[in-house]
């Protein structure tokens, strides 16, 4: 007797250690993994601590203080979107020039980051995800003083990046709270308002909606960047700006000048242990699955007896383990061999 096919069990048993195997790495991942998310504009910075992610999440087992000392800086952010009629405003060039410092004291590296194309670093990935517009908005308060003069992040609501954003200044006198509306290439229409037709900064305004007042951040309560409760405020007025204009806010209570603009990215940091591992354990799972599918058992027997006459009587025969496999040509095989055998014996 003579059996083949053993490489199916051999598949079945990899199958099934490969899918323990997979349950492991994942779980592993989940303890030990992290990953956050941050905005950077343009000529400023980020160092991997907690406290400069937006938002941050990890595994139970992870301890945010051994985080991977690296830091980086946003050069530059480039990206030009389609003109022509067909994916009118499609992004086609989509990058970020950083200035990379793996670890302190480390000397700097210029690195690109795209889409598709993170960066690797002391075992965390930095993926681009994301992209909008920081105007610049100067605020001089009642006593002339400039409580702000830096980008102020817009986050983008469609396509066209028509955006809005929040600037808080509680250093003002009085407090000031703004709410912002901004488009890259402006529009006005009496069906949509202002809108933007473009996400490309052809022609740059923002609305402003100025506020005066407890902005509540002494309340205790937690409140997001990028929304103003103006409950208990007294609104100042609305005014439209282009770069370079100025608007006087009405009562004295200062001024607000729109300086210029500059763009932010939006990165996810990630570290995930698990990945490559799951990665691998769900390989070998798919390849025993198929040696475990296509590759068939089957066992053939030769038996030899003697009959009253003086004759010898050779019985072939076979068995499959499933209904798919075709034993004719492994028993046509053994008797041909045996004919073969038996001519030059």
């Amino acid at each position: 007797a003579g059996e083949r096919g053993y490489w199916r069990e051999t598949g079945n048993l990899l199958f099934h250690a490969a899918l323990i195997a997979l349950l492991v790495a994942i779980g592993y991942g989940a303890l030990f993994g992290w990953r956050g998310n941050v905005i950077v504009r343009e000529g400023s910075g980020f160092s991997d601590t907690l406290t400069q992610y937006d938002a941050w999440g990890g595994g139970r087992l992870v301890d945010p203080a051994s985080l991977p000392p690296f830091a980086f800086t946003l050069e530059d952010f480039r990206v030009d979107f389609e003109r022509g009629e067909a994916q009118r405003g499609a992004p086609r060039l989509f990058e970020a020039d950083l200035t990379l410092w793996p670890a302190p004291g480390a000397p700097a590296e210029p690195v690109v980051v795209r889409v598709n194309e993170p960066l690797s670093v002391d075992g965390a990935k930095v993926f681009l995800v994301g992209h909008g517009y920081a105007p610049t908005l100067r605020l001089t308060d009642a006593l002339g003083r400039v409580v702000h003069n830096e980008g102020v992040v817009f986050l983008p609501q469609d396509g066209n990046l028509t955006s809005t954003g929040v600037l808080k200044a509680p250093d003002a006198t009085p407090s000031i709270g703004i709410e912002g509306l901004f488009l890259p290439t402006a529009a006005v229409d009496d069906v949509r308002g202002p809108h933007s037709t473009f996400p490309e900064a052809d022609d740059p305004a923002v609305f402003l909606s100025a506020w005066a007042g407890d902005l509540g951040l002494d309340s205790g309560v937690p409140q997001s960047i990028y929304a103003l409760d103006t409950e208990g405020m007294t609104q100042l007025g609305i005014e439209a700006l282009r770069p370079g204009e100025t608007w006087q806010m009405p009562g004295g209570n200062g001024t607000v000048e729109f300086v210029g603009l500059t763009r932010w990215a939006s990165f996810q940091i990630a570290h995930d242990p698990g990945k490559e591992p799951a990665l691998a354990a769900a390989i070998v799972a798919l390849v025993g699955l198929m040696m475990s599918l296509f590759i068939q058992r089957r066992r053939v027997w030769v038996r030899a007896s003697s009959s009253g006459s003086g004759t010898t009587v050779v019985t072939v025969a076979g068995l499959a383990r499933s209904d798919e496999a075709d034993l004719a040509p492994d028993v046509d095989a053994v008797v041909e061999a045996l004919d073969e055998g038996r001519g030059t014996a």
